[in-house]
C-alpha cells in the first residue's frame, strides 16, 4: 500500500485544498489504505470525482498502483522487423504460452513485424524459456513512467491479455491516450475472464478496444450482448496454444511417454485436478471426499495428479496439504509439480484421462483435447462469489463437458465417466468432436487479425 499512500498524499498536498470533493475522496481512500485490514480493499476503479480530477499520466500511475503487488515488469525485444512493431502485454504464464505460437507465426511473414513483450514475474520466466536471447530494453525509470518511455516507439498494434486487465493493460491503455494511439487488440484465452477487462475499460471511461479475439462463438455472442460497442469488432479465432496441445498426435505421444514414467497403466484412470489462482478452504477436501466414496472397483483404478495454480493469489494450503486430502483417503497420487516426475500442466493434461476443476483454462483444454472435463461450480466455493468471474461453462451447454453445482455429485459422475461405454461418456466424446474440432488454424487466425490491424494503424 506504500505506493498508493504516497500517490494520494502527494495529490492531497497539491490539489486537495482546491477541490473539496477530491479531498474527501482522498481521505476515504487513505483511511482504507493505511488501515491495511484484509477485509477493507481499496476500490480497483477510482470514482468519477477522482477520474475527472486526474490527468492521463496520473490515471496511468494509479491504474498501475492498483494492480497486484510484487510486480517486476520487464520490456523484452523479441524480434526485429521491417513493417512496424507489435507489442504483447502479459502478466500470467498461460497468456505467454498463448502468444508464443503467434509470434512464431509472424516470423514467417514476408515483411516481418518487430515484436516486443511487456511481462511480469512468472510470465517473464515463461517467455525466457522460449526466447532466452531476447534483449531486455527496460529503461531505468520508476513504474509506470516506464510505459511513457516505451510508447515513444509507437507500436502499431498493442495486444492485451485478459488476465492483467487490472494492472498492466489498463495502465498502458491510459498511457496511450496521450500519444498516437496504436490499434488495440485483446486476445482471450479462457471463458472465466470474458467480461473482466471490458468492464474495467468501460468503468475507467476508456475507449473500447479495436478488435477482440474470442475463443469460441459463445464468447463472441456474450461479449456483443454485454458490450454493444464491441459489435463488429469480435472475431472467433480459438486459443492459439491449443493448435499444438490438442493435436491428436501430440496427445498420443504424451500419453505414450509420460504414463510409464508415472507408473500409470492402461487399466488406470488418470485424473488431473487443477486449482485456480484463488482457492478456498473446503474445495479440495470436498472433491477428495467425493472421489473416495466411489465404489471400490472405480476407486482402485483412480490415480490423481494435483496441479496448483502457478501464481496462487489466495490459497490457504500448500501443495502437500492439498495432496494429503487424497492420500489420507486412500487415493493414489502422482507428483507432477516437483521432483523427478515434474511436468508442465499441459503435458499432464495431455497424458491424463480426464480433468476435474472449477473454471480453470485446463478444463477447456481438456474438452478441446477430447478428454472429459468436470467443472464444479459449488456456491460453497469462494471463487463463485467473485463478481468479475463468469460462472458459465459453455462446453457444458453443448454437452461437451459436465458442470456440477454440488461437489457431492462428483461421485456418481466420475463412475459414469470411468465407464467407457456409458451413454454419458459416448455423448461427451461425440459433442467434443462436433463443437470443438481441431483444425490447427487458431494461430493463423490470430496472426491474421494482428496483421490486418497493422494495416489500419496510422
Amino acid at each position: 500500500m506504500g505506493l498508493l499512500v504516497d500517490f494520494f498524499d502527494d495529490l492531497q498536498r497539491t490539489r486537495g485544498n482546491r477541490d473539496p470533493e477530491l479531498a474527501l475522496e482522498i481521505k476515504s481512500i487513505l483511511a482504507v489504505a493505511r488501515d491495511g485490514a484484509p477485509d477493507k480493499d481499496v476500490p480497483r476503479i477510482p470514482s468519477k470525482v477522482c477520474r475527472d480530477a486526474l490527468s492521463l499520466p496520473e490515471l496511468s500511475t494509479l491504474a498501475y498502483i492498483l494492480g497486484p503487488e510484487g510486480k517486476n515488469t520487464r520490456i523484452k525485444h523479441i524480434l526485429s522487423g521491417t513493417s512496424g512493431n507489435i507489442s504483447f502485454i502479459s502478466r500470467f504464464p498461460g497468456n505467454v504460452r498463448m502468444m508464443i505460437p503467434v509470434i512464431e507465426r509472424l516470423k514467417q511473414e514476408e515483411k516481418v513485424p518487430g515484436v516486443f513483450a511487456i511481462t511480469d514475474s512468472q510470465a517473464e520466466e515463461e517467455l525466457a524459456k522460449k526466447y532466452p536471447h531476447a534483449q531486455d530494453v527496460t529503461p531505468p525509470l520508476p513504474f509506470p513512467q516506464i510505459f511513457h518511455s516505451f510508447v515513444a516507439g509507437h507500436p502499431k498494434v498493442l495486444v492485451l491479455d485478459t488476465a492483467s486487465g487490472d494492472n498492466l493493460s489498463i495502465a498502458m491503455e491510459a498511457s496511450f491516450l496521450s500519444y498516437n494511439r496504436p490499434r488495440i487488440v485483446l486476445a482471450h484465452d479462457a471463458h472465466a475472464s470474458t467480461e473482466r477487462i471490458h468492464r474495467l475499460i468501460e468503468n475507467w471511461d476508456l475507449p473500447p478496444v479495436d478488435r477482440v479475439c474470442a475463443i469460441d462463438e459463445w464468447q463472441k455472442t456474450r461479449l456483443e450482448q454485454m458490450f454493444p460497442q464491441l459489435r463488429g469488432r469480435v472475431t472467433v479465432t480459438g486459443q492459439p496454444m491449443f493448435d499444438v496441445r490438442t493435436d491428436p498426435l501430440f496427445i498420443a505421444d504424451r500419453k505414450r511417454k509420460i504414463r510409464p514414467q508415472l507408473g500409470i497403466t492402461d487399466k488406470d484412470f488418470f485424473l488431473t485436478y487443477t486449482l485456480m489462482a484463488e482457492t478456498f478452504n473446503g474445495e479440495t477436501e470436498g472433491i477428495a471426499e467425493a472421489l473416495a466414496k466411489m465404489k471400490p472397483e472405480f476407486r482402485e483404478k483412480l490415480v490423481v495428479a494435483v496441479r496448483r495454480h502457478p501464481m496462487p493469489r489466495r490459497d490457504p494450503l500448500s501443495y502437500d496439504e492439498h495432496v494429503r486430502f487424497f492420500t489420507d483417503r486412500g487415493i493414489r497420487v502422482v507428483h507432477t509439480m516437483d521432483g523427478p516426475t515434474k511436468l508442465p500442466t499441459d503435458d499432464t493434461v495431455a497424458a491424463c484421462d480426464g480433468v476435474v476443476n472449477t473454471l480453470s483454462t485446463e478444463g477447456f483444454l481438456a474438452t478441446c483435447s477430447g478428454l472429459p472435463a468436470i467443472h464444479i461450480v459449488d456456491d460453497r466455493f469462494g471463487i463463485t462469489h467473485r463478481k468479475d468471474i463468469i460462472l458459465d461453462v459453455p462446453a457444458s451447454e453443448y454437452g461437451a463437458a459436465i458442470k456440477l453445482n454440488r461437489t457431492g455429485y462428483l461421485t456418481n459422475v466420475m463412475e459414469t465417466i470411468m465407464t467407457p461405454d456409458s451413454p454419458v461418456a459416448r455423448d461427451l466424446a461425440t459433442n467434443m468432436k462436433r463443437f470443438y474440432p481441431q483444425d490447427g488454424q487458431k494461430t493463423n487466425r490470430v496472426a491474421a487479425v494482428l496483421l490486418e490491424e497493422m494495416g489500419k494503424a496510422v
